[in-house]
This record gives structure tokens, sequence and C-alpha cells, in this order.
């Protein structure tokens, strides 16, 4: 069992980690599956653990590439200007085909930022970054907004 703090020293120690905790879709320890889960609305509980059948089947069946579109010329220039808010403003509104995102650099008093990416269709991402952001970090934050899923 993992050693857990108490919350209030963790909001001193790493308050990034709370934000996290806090904004977490799942509060309640998910069953671990090992090679492979079943689930769906006819599963007892939702889902259950794959039998070593199924999970030969499926190491046999040819893997398809998830295929993402190419990052077009507008998605580019839309990404950049996004890059160029967050790091101005902390904040951007990006619009990549027909996904429509927000994203927002939330800094703590001390320890890491968390760039929060919320997609209009309710989806949200999170992801650790330095909490002075400057130029030099462009490259950084442009791969995540290139790699959202539906961004790109």
């Amino acid at each position: 069992m993992a050693l857990r703090w108490p919350r209030p020293l963790m909001r001193i120690i790493d308050p990034a980690n709370v934000y996290f905790d806090d904004r977490s879709p799942h509060r309640q320890p998910a069953p671990i599956y090992r090679g492979g889960v079943v689930f769906g609305p006819g599963v007892p509980g939702g889902s259950r653990q794959a039998t070593d059948e199924e999970i030969a089947q499926w190491r046999r069946q040819p893997r398809e590439e998830a295929e993402t579109p190419p990052v077009t010329a507008a998605d580019r220039r839309e990404i950049a200007q996004a890059v160029r808010d967050l790091i101005a403003t902390g904040a951007a509104a990006i619009t990549l085909g027909r996904f429509v995102l927000q994203a927002r650099v939330v800094r703590f008093w001390r320890g890491d930022a968390v760039l929060e990416v919320d997609h209009a269709g309710g989806g949200r991402a999170l992801t650790r970054i330095p909490r002075t952001l400057g130029p030099e970090h462009a490259d950084m934050l442009t791969g995540y907004l290139a790699r959202y899923p539906g961004g790109s």
C-alpha cells in the first residue's frame, strides 16, 4: 500500500500533484488487468480480465496502426498562435478542424505548473510543465498541443 501524505502537507510540497488528484476522473482504485481486458454492456461489472485464449487470439491478429491525420498548415498556424498566447497570457483558444480546445497554464506558488487542455466535447488533458514559460518552451508546448487527441 502506498504512503499517502496528508493533503495540507502535499499542498506545500507538490501543489501540482494535488491539482491532478482533484481533477482525476477515477477516485476509486480501478482493477488492474494483465495482458488484456474485455469490457462492455454485456460484461458483468463492466469489465473483466481477458482469458489466455482471448489474449492469444488478439496477439495473432495483425495490428492496425491508428491513423492520425497530418497536421495541416492551418493547424500549424493555429497551434503557433496558441503557443504565443500561452506564453504571454497563460490561456489560449484553438480551433483544429472541427475540434475546439481551451488551453490554460495553471501556476502554483512553488513547483511545477500544469498545462490544462479542455476539449469542447468534454475531454481533458493535464500535463506538468515548467512554472515559468518563455520562448525556449515553444517547441515543448507545440508538441503537447499537436498531439492532443483530435488535434492532429
